[in-house]
């Protein structure tokens, strides 16, 4: 799945959860076990958690008219490992 996903318009004070849905990705059974986030330099990746059906990044941050990436990883109970890439354009609203 690895691959620049959904752009998104955040401004620079709001903090929000970014959710990769993986409701069609998971098999039968299968749980998100662990969920890590990065994000290029400017953006802050307050925490991360899983529900039944993605993996959540809340973030803070960012710079009126900068461009930032957010990559979202996770692992599942099955052993399967992904990432998807957000683009987050930082503009004042």
């Amino acid at each position: 799945m690895s691959s620049i996903g959904t752009i998104y318009l955040k401004d620079p004070q709001a903090v929000l959860d970014y959710k990769i849905d993986l409701a069609d990705w998971l098999q039968s059974g299968e749980t998100i076990t662990n969920v890590t986030a990065t994000a290029t330099a400017g953006l802050t990746v307050d925490s991360t958690s899983s529900d039944a059906t993605g993996a959540i990044a809340w973030v803070s941050g960012g710079t009126d008219g900068a461009n930032y990436e957010l990559t979202i990883s996770w692992q599942t109970s099955q052993g399967r490992t992904d990432e998807q890439t957000l683009l987050l354009l930082c503009r004042n609203k």
